[in-house]
């Protein structure tokens, strides 16, 4: 930025001494000239006629500048848009359209550049098409099946598509089928879909169908002792052994288990019901007469039976230590099995032929069950099957995960988007609308029904039985079905032309009969799609270690195991991104001994404002790939200071639930650049936390020790840290720094470009270790330097104040006066590098649009014809870049001559936008304050102008999105509030334009009935900051008149009072004037008679509550209150008289009850004694 600086300066100066040829044509010097330029002026216009050229590479050259380090130098330089020098604005206008027309890229000014580009990993993924994600589908290996499958259904759950994942894979996986016996019997993953959707939406209704019957088994079995046994095997039985008996125990438990499954269809999830009735339809289509038998192997195969056979691992049961138990429970699950395959026990497995009778008796109660799941419309009592997500947030391990599965899988995912031909979709009957889904947070498991033995004949099959199907299970393949393993396929990858070598130029059919896209524009598209991923994966770069699931289940040892679990269980959602993106905490590459080496960064770590659990989780988060692995921790603590410092009570958290696994896996600890604040905080840390890691710790003195464990090419430390030792600077020795009451330290003084080092030469006491300290100090954080002289021994010593100067270190050395010189004048360099006229903004890439668009609107009402057309002209530039929609208004014009009376042009263009471009709503208006407040009379009015036909847009930010996240909500909420807090303080300073300003602003909004609500909790939150009776609090009490003549629902107020009166009963006070809420009673009893001016439609609405409030505080509070509340009462009688048509009787009445208020003894009962 500094670098930045100096440059962006020196350009600018270079831009002044250009002006004095435009001075010297014009004749003009009535600009304020700086003695450079009054030095050009002498001289003669053949002199510097070489400096109109120059001014041209000049803005050329700010314009390469400022694209080249669009990061680091925009946020700087905005306040050129509106600087006071006309011609300077100019320039810069210039500069803005030329980076535009260059296409610079705005990205980099993101804070979570990383995070924004996993985000764009995510939409691409998750696109109408699913393209790349039907394809990484199709590629995975198998050994990543298990893997992929429940971070693909996270993924897509969060975003509200999970059934659109589903539909698509399931129907892939029909087409790839030739039979229906072999339908979800692949290791593929469909099945392995199926599975991690059962366990994850189904863990609810699997405990509560189950749970009873199991529990209620398990503890009869228990009590009867070992006898009870339900073998059947003649090869198994045990001596003594009845095996009528252990039939009729297991048939009573199968018959239990059925019984409960069966029962339950009242209680079957929605996105069950969804997803089995899109199930039914889809195999019906495909294998006519198998749609029940696909639905028995989902929610049998894949949902309950792995419950069955091992419900202690679905946390149904305490866990199953008899051996008995778990053979009936493998038993019953055969059984079930059976029944969901329509198929009956043969000779396989002979001994259970006895219970081929219970298959056929109970068969038609299955099917039964089965219609019931799929039944369409079945989910709610309207109908409908709409399932809402439970959570919609991606969770960063899963956003890892996908990263990684995309890159290993890079070019065969590109083979697969191009070369597969579309394939004719099934021909499915219409259906519910898809819907998303939430999730519960069970872990994926194995499906341990696969060990469960099938391959005996079909029910159908068994003679002088009820036929319980009418067709086969195995229909004939549908002719004319072409399977996706049999497409043409590219060969060579994807860098070959996919058209010619796939056979599509010639095929006849390039259009499919719904008039979807042609074979060569899919083709087309999902080329581009797959160029996108490319380039996006190249910019991510490598993904981040991220924990499988073996690696997590390593952490199933130690005491503190289980609360780690439950911590991450209640926190694991919580979105860490704000910390993350801070890296103080990260994984970088191997040290020499090829383990990972873990970063933490303690002066990023400001404590007082970080949320200590959002921290661990992050922390654990990224420990989690580290389970089973030995790995390293390099702890940078330069210029570690007070607030850094971690509390003893959340270190002792964090230890209580570190897993005994990541301890022992802790092979090393480098402690680097330790200093006194680094000492003294952990003497205070050690007596209340037990630390044991001395044996571990290594204190590093400089980066030769470091590299000697670690290879410099690796060492991840951030350049801050790594510049301290590499960069050019003043060493000063000998040195000796001075403490009071301690004998002194030899030091080495190092002073760099912008931090000053003290060095110790003796090593000190730290974590009961020994080491040499390195104190480092940024030079901005010096506050003066020195020279006293010492009483004592009658030297002269230098003293360096910092901390505001609240602290001092004080040293002494025979080059006392170089130690002055040298970080004196290192102050002084960094104080010049400061910008001195160019304010820091903090600015994103949502920001920009909306930034530049108020810059060129702005400027395009300038009294300076230059400065308008370069106004026009990045008008222009933006609407290209940000595809605004404009119609004709703006084009290339060179010559274009822009009248300054051009304000009805101006606003057309802000409407058009503003209807057209929403979004950019925030931050265009921000942008308009802070030209607004830079700006002349002229200027403002022309701001509030095309200010306005942005502010109903407000509202959107008011209304919570479908796909929108709460905490995303409310961030809009607070930045909609800001806006109108800005807009108050507007009002309130501008009292010139207050007429201008009730009339474009506040009319505006007050037709938002959207924003209304939010805008009155404002006014009154606000009103009671700054006092009832502030200039503040008045304004905003006129600004509500100006509301109500727009917006009849302004009138709320009266009720807010109404209730806000009952309220202080609840918790009464002594009187109501030392009532907590009496503030904000006295504000809307001020609003109130304001509100009630002229209202006639408030008074017929609202007569009760009015008269309600008055006769609550009539007569009590200070003088104004009392007149307000006397007020408002002849208000509202005013109003009242203009609200209808009466006889000139009544008329008369309330004309003299007005008389009436006003003379001394009414108004005595309202507490006022003297006529005000």
């Amino acid at each position: 930025s500094n670098l930045f600086f100096r440059y962006f300066s020196f350009f600018i100066k270079l831009l002044n001494r250009c002006r004095v040829l435009e001075i010297i044509e014009g004749s003009s010097h009535r600009s304020k000239l700086t003695q450079d330029l009054k030095n050009l002026m002498s001289k003669s216009k053949e002199y510097v006629k070489d400096l109109g050229p120059l001014k041209e590479y000049t803005i050329l050259a700010l314009s390469n500048l400022l694209s080249a380090n669009i990061e680091s130098g925009l946020k700087y330089s905005l306040t050129m848009g509106y600087n006071e020098d006309t011609k300077i604005r100019t320039s810069f206008m210039q500069v803005l359209t030329n980076i535009l027309n260059q296409g610079t890229e705005f990205d980099g000014l993101a804070e979570s550049s990383l995070a924004e580009k996993q985000d764009k990993l995510l939409q691409l993924i998750l696109e109408p098409n699913m393209t790349i994600a039907l394809a990484l589908c199709d590629v995975c290996p198998v050994q990543d099946i298990d893997d992929l499958a429940p971070v693909l259904l996270n993924v897509f759950d969060a975003r509200g598509r999970t059934m659109p994942l589903l539909k698509a894979v399931i129907e892939k996986e029909l087409l790839k089928t030739d039979s229906a016996p072999e339908l979800f019997r692949r290791n593929c993953i469909a099945t392995r879909l199926l599975g991690s959707f059962a366990k994850l939406y189904g863990a609810e209704y699997l405990r509560d169908t189950l749970q009873p019957v199991l529990h209620s088994f398990i503890t009869k079995a228990l009590s009867a002792g070992g006898g009870y046994s339900f073998e059947l095997d003649p090869t198994k039985l045990a001596p003594g052994s009845n095996p009528t008996r252990n039939l009729s125990h297991l048939r009573d438990l199968c018959h239990g288990i059925l019984d409960a499954i069966t029962q339950s269809s009242p209680n079957v999830p929605v996105a069950f019901r969804e997803f089995c009735s899109f199930l039914k339809m889809a195999v019906h289509t495909r294998f006519p007469g198998a749609h029940n038998t696909a639905v028995g192997g989902f929610i049998f195969l894949r949902f309950f039976c792995p419950a069955i056979v091992a419900p202690d691992s679905h946390h149904l049961v305490p866990s199953i230590q008899s051996k008995e138990i778990r053979r009936g429970l493998i038993l019953a699950t055969k059984v079930i099995q059976n029944l969901a395959n329509d198929v009956l026990f043969g000779t396989k497995e002979s001994f259970m032929t006895p219970l081929n009778d219970f298959l056929v008796t109970n068969k038609y109660k299955v099917t039964a069950y089965f219609a019931e799941l799929a039944k369409p419309g079945s989910g709610t009592d309207d109908g409908s099957t709409q399932v809402v997500g439970r959570k919609n947030h991606v969770d960063p391990n899963d956003t890892a995960r996908l990263h990684r599965f995309v890159l290993e899988n890079l070019e065969k995912i590109g083979r697969d988007m191009i070369s597969v031909k579309q394939v004719k979709p099934l021909a499915l009957p219409p259906s519910t609308p898809t819907s998303g889904m939430g999730r519960s947070s069970l872990e994926q498991t194995r499906d341990d029904a696969d060990a469960v033995g099938l391959g005996n004949r079909s029910l159908s099959e068994e003679r002088g039985r009820t036929s319980l199907e009418s067709s086969t299970l195995a229909p004939a393949k549908e002719p004319g079905t072409q399977r996706l393993s049999a497409m043409t396929e590219v060969v060579g990858g994807r860098d070959k032309e996919p058209f010619a070598s796939a056979g599509l130029v010639e095929s006849p059919e390039l259009v499919s009969e719904n008039g979807n896209l042609t074979e060569i524009e899919r083709l087309t598209q999902s080329r581009k799609l797959y160029d996108q991923l490319c380039t996006l994966i190249s910019e991510l770069g490598k993904p981040p270690e991220v924990p499988r699931n073996d690696d997590l289940a390593a952490a199933k040892g130690g005491a503190s195991t289980e609360l780690y679990r439950e911590f991450m269980q209640r926190n694991g959602h919580r979105n860490v991104d704000a910390i993350k993106n801070k890296r103080l905490f990260y994984t970088g590459r191997l040290s020499k001994e090829k383990r990972p080496v873990v970063y933490f960064i303690a002066r990023r770590l400001i404590a007082d404002s970080t949320d200590m659990d959002m921290l661990m989780v992050h922390v654990f988060q990224t420990l989690e790939p580290l389970m089973k692995k030995p790995f390293e921790l390099l702890m940078d603590l330069t210029q570690f200071g007070h607030a850094n410092e971690i509390q003893s009570q959340w270190i002792n958290q964090f230890i209580h639930l570190l897993p005994a696994l990541l301890t022992q896996n802790l092979h090393t600890v480098y402690m680097y650049n330790v200093n006194t604040s680094f000492k003294q905080y952990t003497k205070r840390l050690l007596s209340a936390v037990p630390l044991n890691l001395n044996k571990r710790i290594i204190f590093p003195f400089n980066l030769n020790e470091l590299y000697a464990h670690i290879n410099p090419t690796d060492l991840d430390l951030p350049k801050g840290t790594i510049s301290l030792e590499t960069d050019n600077g003043v060493n000063i020795s000998p040195v000796s720094r001075i403490f009071h009451m301690k004998p002194a330290l030899p030091t080495i003084i190092k002073i760099t470009s912008e931090a000053i080092q003290i060095i110790s030469l003796k090593k000190q006491e730290v974590c009961g270790m020994s080491s040499y300290f390195n104190d480092v100090y940024h030079i901005s954080e010096l506050d003066d330097v020195t020279l006293v002289t010492s009483p004592r021994h009658d030297e002269t010593l230098v003293v360096v104040k910092f901390d505001r100067g609240n602290s001092s270190m004080t040293f002494s050395s025979p080059k006392y006066e170089l130690i002055f010189k040298a970080i004196r004048n290192t102050r002084a360099r960094f104080q010049m590098s400061k910008p001195a006229t160019f304010s820091e903004r903090l600015i994103r890439p949502n920001d920009v649009p909306g930034t530049l668009l108020n810059m060129a609107l702005l400027n395009s009402g300038s009294d300076d014809p230059n400065l308008r057309l370069a106004a026009y002209n990045l008008l222009y530039a933006l609407s290209l870049n940000f595809n605004f929609d404009v119609g004709n208004l703006l084009f290339n014009a060179s010559g274009l001559c822009i009248p300054a009376n051009n304000t009805s042009f101006i606003i057309s263009i802000s409407h058009k936008i503003a209807e057209c471009e929403p979004r950019f709503t925030l931050e265009f208006l921000s942008e308009c304050f802070v030209g607004f407040s830079k700006s002349n009379t002229a200027l403002k009015h022309l701001c509030l102008e095309y200010m306005a036909p942005w502010l109903p847009n407000l509202a959107l930010f008011c209304k919570r999105r479908a796909d929108q996240s709460l905490e995303t909500y409310r961030q809009s909420v607070t930045k909609t509030v800001e806006v109108i807090k800005v807009l108050v303080e507007m009002t309130v300073k501008e009292s010139e334009m207050y007429p201008s300003v009730q009339s474009k602003i506040w009319r505006k909004l007050g037709r938002a009935e959207e924003l209304l609500d939010v805008i009155l909790n404002f006014f009154v939150q606000y009103a009671v900051e700054c006092g009832p009776f502030s200039t503040q609090a008045e304004v905003l009490a006129n600004t509500i008149v100006t509301l109500a003549a727009v917006n009849v629902r302004t009138a709320k107020l009266l009720s807010r009072l109404r209730k806000l009166l009952v309220r202080t009963s609840v918790n009464p006070a002594r009187v109501l004037l030392e009532h907590p809420s009496w503030s904000e009673i006295a504000v809307l009893i001020r609003f109130s008679l304001m509100l009630m001016y002229n209202n006639p439609a408030a008074a017929q609405q609202y007569l009760p509550e009015i008269f309600f409030n008055i006769v609550m505080v009539i007569g009590i509070g200070p003088p104004n209150i009392r007149a307000s509340v006397h007020g408002l009462v002849i208000n509202v009688i005013q109003s009242l008289i203009a609200s209808v048509a009466m006889d000139k009787a009544d008329l008369k009445v309330l004309n003299s009850l007005v008389t009436q208020l006003s003379e001394p003894r009414f108004r005595l009962m309202f507490g006022l004694h003297q006529v005000s």
